[in-house]
């Protein structure tokens, strides 16, 4: 087998040249080297064992050879999904003030209530009715019923103006948090970034060519231009070695992944996004097709 996503837990017996991408457990864009040999160290958990591919990973290069150890909830995959299910949210310190502010004002609205009672029936002789009403409404009065309300509307405005500014909130809570963060640690590949390698720089035939465009996107252009150079050939020569000596894979945008994605060695698919650039591999498919319908020919009129 080569390339190919794991959706289940595997023990490798058999590979050569075997790594995994594992930046969906991980973070590490760093493709892990995988071997067959047993793992006899002790104090090794299932994800420092070389021996074994886990599912949500991708295969970046080698062939191989792997039994199945586990699926479903019983793989890593499997477990960080039902660990973020059955772990429940805490209120934010916000919300935690929000409810003890909502107590105290509760308990001061009813003492108030209760001292215009008192005060109307035994001083001001008001019939209990009238001063029943009256205590109900200064309790409804006092308690400050849209507060939440008016709370969660500044939140949505706070919301609102990051998302102006590119960052996207998938939750109301998530701005107060964002308020009590002085520094953030994250890490850069695929986080902050994309995680994708492109070609930018060319360096043939004493040329230094510039290539545009960003990401596995198949779209960019080539300065200076080549077509007519002498350098042309080595060129061509320099991107059909790149996309022939090659293992990657680029996929075409699709319902589930809306860009260009692709699998394998990201040096890899680097190399082959700036040979279909150049339109190398478009060439090299009408050539194919002239020369089988020049054999194809041949063979009839022969016959």
């Amino acid at each position: 087998m080569q390339k190919a996503i794991i959706f289940r837990l595997t023990r490798v017996i058999e590979e050569y040249g075997l790594r995994t991408n594992n930046a969906t457990l991980t973070g590490e864009a760093i493709p892990a080297r995988k071997m067959a040999d047993a793992s006899l160290q002790s104090g090794l958990s299932e994800l420092d064992r070389p021996n074994l591919i886990f599912a949500g990973t991708s295969i970046a290069s080698g062939t191989w050879r792997a039994v199945v150890a586990a699926t479903g909830m019983s793989t890593q995959f499997g477990r960080i999904a039902h660990l973020t299910q059955s772990i429940a949210e805490e209120p934010t310190p916000f919300q935690k003030e929000l409810n003890q502010l909502s107590k105290v004002t509760a308990w001061i609205a009813l003492g108030i209530g209760a001292f215009v009672v008192v005060i109307g029936y035994f001083s001001l002789n008001f019939p209990v009715k009238e001063v029943t009403l009256l205590a109900l409404g200064i309790v409804v009065a006092v308690i400050p019923e849209g507060l939440t309300a008016t709370l969660t509307l500044s939140l949505a405005a706070a919301v609102q103006r990051l998302a102006k500014r590119g960052v996207l909130a998938k939750k109301l809570s998530t701005v107060e948090k964002l308020g009590q963060v002085s520094v953030i640690c994250t890490d850069k590949s695929g986080t902050l970034t994309q995680n994708q390698m492109t070609v930018r720089d060319i360096w043939v035939a004493q040329k230094r060519i510039k290539v545009t465009g960003v990401g596995y996107e198949p779209v960019g252009n080539f300065s200076p231009d080549p077509n007519g150079q002498a350098w042309e050939k080595d060129l061509l020569c320099l991107l059909e070695v790149a996309s022939c000596c090659n293992n990657s894979r680029i996929n075409h945008p699709s319902i589930e992944h809306p860009g260009w994605t692709s699998l394998g060695d990201q040096t890899e698919a680097a190399l082959k996004v700036a040979a279909m650039k150049e339109g190398f591999l478009k060439k090299r498919s009408i050539a194919f097709c002239r020369v089988y319908m020049k054999f194809r020919l041949t063979h009839a009129a022969s016959a």
